[in-house]
């Protein structure tokens, strides 16, 4: 399904981008659980998650105005992602 909706926004390579982005967040989680490298794996992260919700989140094409609802929240949820990951640099 993730990958379908890739395909379907046209993400370029999308089985390739979703392994990767799988990689991102595993090896950045792992960095910040550890305390290692925490600064730049919260700057990779924070950049992962901006190009995830544009990806995912293009709310602007959604017609059913509960469903865009539910892309804006998502935005402001990955803000405040975000926002606890600036504080961990």
């Amino acid at each position: 399904p993730i990958l379908d909706r890739m395909v379907a926004v046209g993400v370029p390579f999308a089985r390739f981008a979703l392994i990767a982005g799988f990689a991102v967040e595993i090896v950045g989680g792992l960095l910040i659980a550890f305390d290692t490298q925490r600064a730049l794996a919260a700057g990779i992260l924070i950049v992962f998650t901006v190009f995830a919700t544009g990806i995912f989140h293009q709310y602007w094409r959604v017609e059913d105005p509960l469903r865009r609802h539910l892309h804006v929240s998502c935005i402001f949820s990955n803000c405040a992602i975000i926002g606890g990951l600036l504080l961990l640099m």
